[in-house]
């Protein structure tokens, strides 16, 4: 045995001697794994829907981005081409699939404005998703064009979607975090019903909560956590995730979000494995699988619907990453800090969203006018 410290939760050994490299190699059978294959299953299926003029772009476009970006990629197109179809009466009765080259080629700008109009006033789309929408179009049509495949490129001289960028920064205050944890810890409900099942779950859904305002991890990074990717040695407690982009990340955990996790870890966890359960998901539903995503935002929602009613429109999971960041930043003032415990690849993102309030709220203790 090494000589290492160790601590043993639910028949579940936690190392000190882990190392990033051996925590990467144990995740060829992970849920990031298991996401990826979906994803590759997913975008066969949407690329047998596209016309063959697409195989080219797509096989090119593949070779620099990851299969999920593929099959936002296939879904954007065929929605444009589900649109050209419904628009003109000469294509009716046809399939994405059965598009040609001549049917693209007599496309100009006022057929993309259209399609923009379409999907912002009529679909009600957000400006952000047609902003998007229309980034696969320029690069789609871009390539054909480029390279002989299209006599022109109709998105050139096409209107751009306008995005408001300064955008406020909602978060959290302190006192209002306490209130959430505190409803949370005391299973607070609208009725005695709905205490008693959330008793059931309360270290749980108190570890989720904490660790998610005690560390800034998104709430897709926490979904991905297995059991083993938990070290609660006592000097240096720490979660391994794989970050949005794919790479590997060693998170550490201050006393609360520590303690929290271990609680869920010693006193609970075990009620949602049966006995032949071989799960190895750290957050487990009452259905003995996996905590999703969508499982997660509804029990948050619900809890800020008790404890915080006045902001329950507009506090999301993404909220407690924004207050984890913005509050680094207030006691630190080191915006490089908050980019690695973040995890950003560009430290732009940390400015522009994590970064704005804190001064703001700096100048407010200014006074320019005094002597």
């Amino acid at each position: 045995m090494s000589r290492s410290r160790e601590l043993c939760y639910d028949k579940v050994v936690f190392n000190t001697a882990g190392k990033l490299g051996q925590f990467m190699a144990n995740k060829s059978n992970s849920y990031r794994s298991a996401c990826a294959k979906k994803d590759i299953q997913k975008y066969s299926e949407l690329r047998q829907l596209l016309p063959d003029l697409c195989s080219s772009y797509l096989s090119d476009k593949g070779i620099n981005c990851k299969t999920d970006t593929l099959v936002m990629t296939c879904r954007d197109l065929l929605d444009f081409f589900y649109w050209l179809i419904e628009s003109n009466p000469e294509l009716s009765g046809k399939t994405p699939r059965e598009l040609k080259k001549e049917h693209l080629a007599m496309l100009t700008y006022d057929d993309i404005n259209e399609f923009q109009n379409y999907r912002l006033h009529v679909l009600n789309n957000k400006p952000t998703r047609v902003a998007r929408m229309m980034s696969t179009l320029r690069t789609f049509f871009k390539y054909q064009y480029s390279r002989g495949l299209l006599p022109n490129d109709p998105t050139t001289g096409a209107a751009s979607v306008k995005i408001p960028r300064n955008k406020a920064i909602i978060r959290l205050e302190s006192e209002e975090v306490h209130d959430l944890v505190t409803a949370v810890e005391h299973s607070y409900a609208s009725s005695k019903r709905a205490q008693q099942l959330r008793k059931k779950n309360k270290y749980r859904d108190t570890a989720i909560i904490v660790l998610l305002l005690n560390t800034g991890i998104r709430i897709s990074e926490l979904v991905g956590l297995n059991i083993e990717d938990v070290n609660l040695v006592a000097n240096e407690p720490s979660i391994f995730v794989i970050r949005k982009g794919g790479g590997a990340d060693q998170v550490f955990l201050n006393q609360s979000a520590a303690s929290a996790l271990s609680r869920y870890i010693e006193l609970e966890r075990s009620q949602y494995l049966s006995p032949e359960d071989k799960e190895n998901a750290l957050f487990l539903s009452n259905r003995h699988s996996r905590f999703t995503v969508r499982s997660i935002q509804k029990m948050i929602e619900e809890y800020v619907k008790i404890a915080l009613p006045r902001k329950n429109d507009s506090i999301h999971p993404h909220t407690f990453r924004k207050t984890y960041g913005t509050r680094l930043y207030d006691l630190t003032g080191d915006i490089k800090m908050v980019q690695d415990v973040l995890g950003h690849k560009d430290p732009s993102t940390t400015s522009t969203y994590y970064i704005g309030s804190s001064h703001k709220r700096e100048a407010r203790n200014i006074d320019p006018y005094s002597e």
